[in-house]
């Protein structure tokens, strides 16, 4: 059982302002900046997980975005704000559940964006879902990349799949579409078709590809599935799982797009970059993606 804490601590929510005290779940904010509470709940049973509260918290949520992240600053405001957006175009209650394990201020500004943080050592990505499983609230659950890869403000697909009563609802990105520079081209001309076909043909099922990382599946569903995989082979779990479980699949078109975190090859750049623009009226570090998704 979950138990909250009687300690309670600050964020703001100006997050240019504020710095994280490296402590998990305590957030020092600067000068001038108007406090909000959040509570932070113990792990169920993992004494290294800390599930923290946003001062706005969404009740009885319908639908869950689940993303795990690592060190994901430059982008984590902006893609939250694309989760609020996509929930509010698809007409439903949802919650925004980031699973952190960064060194740098992503679960600050999350946080501050009113999404819930899981804190988790990093143990993996598949094992990061593992984590989240006991708290997550919705129905249906929502899964992707906090870089902007995918663009959450187009959930509205995939929770109308779910509601109609799929169970797994997969992303394709060949029956949406792939920017150039976005995949790899060994991956995109050979890797991905080739091990999507293999499957189809092993299976007998009808995948376009299997390696999307945005898919929808119903929380009943993921609990069934008993995910073991705790680093990238997750999502080939899955997709197998899916199959033998006889999971009434659909696919949903899914646009990737090259953000420009790819772009710079270093870290220090993307940050001196970022900086340069926080001010900006737009928003700015997913602008890339969201230039080129729109074109």
């Amino acid at each position: 059982m979950q138990r909250v804490r009687e300690e309670r601590t600050t964020v703001s929510p100006v997050v240019e302002e504020q710095r994280w005290d490296g402590r998990r779940g305590s957030v020092v904010a600067g000068a001038g900046a108007p406090p909000q509470d959040f509570a932070v709940l113990d792990g169920t049973d993992d004494p290294d997980i800390e599930l923290l509260l946003p001062h706005e918290d969404v009740p009885d949520p319908e639908v869950s975005i689940v993303i795990p992240a690592v060190n994901e600053e430059l982008t984590i405001s902006d893609f939250v704000e694309w989760c609020k957006e996509g929930l509010e175009t698809a007409g439903v209650s949802g919650e925004i559940l980031i699973v952190d394990s960064s060194s740098d201020r992503t679960a600050e500004i999350a946080l501050a964006h009113n999404a819930r943080v899981l804190r988790t050592p990093k143990r993996g990505l598949g094992r990061a879902y593992i984590d989240a499983i006991p708290y997550i609230r919705g129905k249906y659950i929502v899964m992707g990349d906090a870089d902007c890869t995918y663009d959450f403000r187009q959930i509205k697909p995939f929770v109308d799949r779910l509601r109609e009563g799929y169970e797994f609802a997969m992303g394709s990105r060949w029956k949406g579409s792939i920017e150039s520079g976005a995949m790899p081209a060994l991956h995109r001309y050979v890797g991905t078709p080739a091990t999507t076909s293999i499957l189809n043909w092993l299976y007998g099922s009808s995948f376009t590809d299997i390696h999307c990382g945005m898919r929808g599946i119903s929380k009943n569903a993921l609990q069934r599935m008993g995910l073991a995989s705790q680093s990238w082979e997750y999502a080939s779990e899955m997709v197998l799982k899916s199959v033998r479980m006889q999971l009434r699949t659909t696919e949903v078109p899914s646009p990737s797009t090259r953000t420009e975190k790819a772009e710079s090859p270093t870290i220090s750049g993307r940050v001196g970059r970022h900086r340069s623009r926080q001010h900006g009226s737009t928003s700015e570090r997913c602008s890339y993606t969201e230039r080129n998704s729109s074109s």
